[in-house]
């Protein structure tokens, strides 16, 4: 073999086979997702959809072709209730109330810590320990250059500059006092009325996810998405396509509609 590397195949997945054994996914007029339908499909394999399409279509073929679509609107409905998950942090009043406090007293206490270490620094000369105050002092012109954001691994000992260190923490302490007073003054303005909030009813990416479900059951059965019992007369109480949703969304880890849910988000 010389020089030559043995050739080891590519590991092809449900959805590599699934192009070359029916020619890819079913045509539903989009381009350019092959690699979100390749992902989606990996998440949500042929196994776990496929009962879902067949019990609309039992032509195992033409499920099949869908599947992948039913993989990527279910993969980015879920990918919408995790999105929710990031904002369950949202303070209450109450919260709000204490975090501007909590602000207040942190400012007051870091005003507070900095006073205290320049008088350390400034205190008569400790004869018992002759070089405390010339230490202390370093610390606190060490600070200073931070406060007057021009930190530093060693300290200056030019006037003009330790003048310069003066005043920007002068100013830096105002400050400090200022925000102290406006964050007291905020907490005594938080207005519940505008923080509460209602609960919410609504399923977020719900709309996108039905449409998505419309534009496959349309496809794969050839009738009209509807919300209204038209094609069944016995059976389960919800239409066929309500029952086609919410079956794909108990595929996931995502919520499932409601029969009105549904119907309030059809085009």
């Amino acid at each position: 073999m010389g020089d030559q590397k043995p050739h080891f195949p590519l590991f092809k997945t449900e959805y590599d086979h699934l192009c070359e054994d029916l020619g890819g996914p079913a045509d539903l007029g989009r381009s350019g997702l092959d690699n979100d339908l390749r992902s989606a499909c990996g998440a949500y394999p042929l196994r776990r959809i496929l009962p879902v399409l067949i019990e609309f279509k039992p032509d195992d073929v033409d499920a099949r072709r869908h599947w992948p679509w039913a993989a990527l609107a279910l993969a980015l409905f879920v990918s919408a209730q995790k999105e929710r998950t990031k904002n369950a942090d949202e303070p209450t009043p109450k919260d709000l109330e204490a975090l501007l406090l909590e602000i207040a007293r942190s400012a007051r206490a870091l005003n507070s810590r900095l006073n205290h270490l320049q008088n350390l620094s400034e205190r008569v000369k400790d004869r018992t320990a002759p070089y405390r105050r010339a230490h202390l002092a370093w610390f606190d012109t060490f600070i200073s250059q931070a406060v007057a954001g021009v930190p530093s691994n060693d300290v200056t000992k030019e006037p003009n500059e330790l003048v310069l260190l003066m005043d920007a923490r002068l100013d830096f302490v105002k400050k400090l006092a200022m925000l102290e007073g406006a964050a007291n003054q905020a907490s005594k303005r938080v207005d519940r009325s505008l923080l509460n909030r209602e609960r919410d009813q609504e399923i977020l990416g719900l709309s996108n996810f039905v449409f998505r479900c419309g534009e496959i059951w349309e496809s794969l059965t050839g009738r009209k998405p509807s919300a209204n019992k038209v094609s069944r007369v016995e059976g389960p109480e919800d239409p066929d396509f309500v029952v086609f949703v919410r079956n794909l969304a108990m595929v996931g880890p995502a919520p499932v509609p409601t029969r009105r849910q549904v119907e309030k988000s059809l085009p």
